[in-house]
């Protein structure tokens, strides 16, 4: 597991994420979070950011994070 402080939101991620507040991702840095109709939202950690398409570093980052 992986603690994460989140230190920026931006876009869709700030109905998900919320700065100051610590997130656990898998040893595969996946992380959830609750989605309003109760299901899970999946999110991927790539080099401690969130990207608005997965794998795609030139695309919008949605969240940064820091290691505990």
């Amino acid at each position: 597991m992986h603690d994460l402080i989140c230190t920026s939101v931006t876009g869709i991620a700030s109905s998900y994420f919320v700065v100051g507040e610590t997130y656990s991702a898998d040893e595969e840095w996946r992380l959830t979070t609750p989605n309003p109709d109760g299901s899970l939202a999946l999110w991927t950690v790539e080099g401690n950011m969130i990207y608005g398409i997965v794998g795609d570093h030139d695309s919008e980052v949605l969240a940064k994070f820091e290691g505990l």
